[in-house]
């Protein structure tokens, strides 16, 4: 299993050569010089990553639920169709 360090320096690696189309060779030496740092500086201690506010995506989730579109939602939004169901379903709670 890896490290958070490693899954850090991973996704942050992959993020600089695909979404911003950094040579691999040098993003490989930017995370590795950045995750040896945030080792260092930070190393032993816990830190809490707050998971995303979902607010925003779950509204517009529920706006554009017309009672048909369950699968386009999954799709769009990157969620499993039983994540789809719960967010509506939360709303129409909320409602009653």
């Amino acid at each position: 299993m890896s490290s958070p360090l490693q899954k850090i320096h991973e996704m942050l690696r992959q993020a600089l050569v695909e979404a911003f189309e950094i040579a691999p060779n040098d993003a490989e030496l930017f995370c590795a010089g950045f995750t040896r740092q945030l080792g260092d500086r930070i190393g032993g201690d816990r830190i809490y990553l707050a998971r995303r506010d979902n607010t925003v995506r779950n509204a517009a989730i529920r706006a554009e639920f017309d009672g048909d579109n369950i699968d386009a939602l999954a799709h769009n939004h990157g969620l499993s169709r039983a994540s789809i169901y719960r967010i509506v379903a939360r709303e129409s709670t909320r409602k009653v």
